[in-house]
């Protein structure tokens, strides 16, 4: 399980974000557009639109190199995270999941 909080887009937590001492990463989650069902786009808030970030950068990896394992992907994400100053650890975790830095991993 990877825990996912939500920001916005001036990186400040949302204030129905998931926080505390289980929190692993955060991700953008503030007026993200989307599908909606019947058809077409809205702006949607929530950690289930912050989790898909995640989500991404864990299938970016694995596109890459698909015998990492469930440990060794926390490993990345935890390591290629961007700490964020004026969000404690408790209400970001490792930091911004960043998936272009979380890629760089695999190269060394």
């Amino acid at each position: 399980v990877i825990a996912v909080g939500a920001i916005d887009d001036g990186d400040r937590l949302a204030g129905f974000s998931s926080r505390g001492s289980n929190l692993w990463l955060v991700a953008p989650g503030v007026r993200i557009l989307s599908t909606y069902r019947g058809g077409g786009y809205q702006r949607l808030s929530g950690t289930s639109m912050a989790a898909p970030h995640v989500t991404a950068t864990c299938a970016l990896l694995l596109s890459r190199e698909p015998t990492l394992s469930p440990a060794a992907l926390r490993e990345i994400l935890a390591a290629s995270a961007e700490r964020l100053s004026g969000l404690s650890k408790e209400e970001q975790g490792f930091g911004l999941v960043r998936a272009e830095r979380a890629l760089s991993f695999l190269r060394r």
